[in-house]
């Protein structure tokens, strides 16, 4: 049976997931570079940001990897993660930092009432551990996006793709008719997919951005939503306190969409008891 609580036209209260299918949820922060007479623009503090900020976090993520593209000059990674803290070995949750960008990673162990004050805890490190005294530090984007994989097979699902999309995830895409009178094709079972559309929010002042595209999770052919929230420019938050609000807007905002995608049947088997890693609210 379908969510009790899932109707047609209202989003579904939130709900702990049992069998939740986020693959990742990621914030980013992003600030300026320096920009040169030649070449890309550059972090002219980042060297010494990377020490202080891993002293700022050393305490919840001691394990430091460094990542392939630390081996190559930063001047051609900006806005490119190059080192990865871990909270364990091989373990999540992670924080990411390069030129000009520190982010926040966490896969099967999310949830939101943990999730939030790592954020918040990893965004003060940035401001603490950013050598103001050699480069200005003006934060230009923040983002925060959530990737989840639901499992669709076209060779066993009876339903076709697109009425799949219409019947699971309350979405229409409609492809005009006359482009198959002459082709013996089903137009609702396309073999590919990758839509994107964005819209502007008021709160927090910026986009939403929602991709639905056909991918693979762990070799399990399934339908990829990702959502993400996108701050630029002016509407960044420029102090360390103002993100806090920010991260709740977003927030409230990605699971209105999530929730009001998957309302009806796929809400009732992400509720079911399955993976209790996955928890989420």
């Amino acid at each position: 049976m379908p969510d009790a609580d899932a109707g047609p036209d209202r989003i579904p209260e939130r709900h702990p997931l049992e069998n939740k299918p986020l693959v990742e949820a990621i914030f980013e922060l992003r600030w300026g570079l320096m920009p040169q007479q030649q070449g890309l623009p550059v972090d002219p503090g980042f060297r010494i940001f990377l020490g202080r900020y891993y002293d700022q976090v050393k305490a919840e993520y001691p394990v430091v990897v460094d990542l392939p593209s630390s081996t190559v000059p930063e001047e051609i990674t900006p806005h490119q993660v190059r080192h990865q803290f871990r909270k364990a070995q091989d373990d999540w949750p992670v924080t990411q930092i390069g030129p000009g960008i520190m982010t926040v990673n966490e896969t099967s162990g999310y949830l939101w009432d943990t999730f939030h004050p790592r954020l918040q805890a990893a965004i003060e490190a940035v401001y603490k551990a950013y050598p103001r005294e050699i480069a200005a530090f003006h934060p230009t984007r923040g983002s925060l996006k959530y990737v989840d994989a639901i499992e669709y097979n076209p060779e066993t699902c009876p339903a076709p793709l697109l009425a799949y999309l219409r019947s699971h995830l309350h979405t229409g895409i409609e492809i005009e008719p006359l482009l198959f009178e002459k082709n013996a094709v089903d137009r609702e079972a396309p073999i590919g997919l990758n839509l994107t559309v964005a819209y502007p929010l008021s709160k927090p002042s910026g986009i939403i951005q929602l991709t639905i595209a056909l991918g693979k999770r762990e070799d399990r052919p399934s339908i990829i939503l990702d959502t993400t929230v996108l701050s630029r420019k002016d509407a960044v938050p420029q102090e360390a306190h103002e993100w806090q609000q920010w991260l709740l807007d977003a927030h409230e905002v990605s699971d209105d969409w999530f929730f009001a995608l998957v309302r009806g049947d796929l809400l009732t088997e992400f509720k079911r008891k399955h993976d209790t890693r996955n928890v989420k609210i």
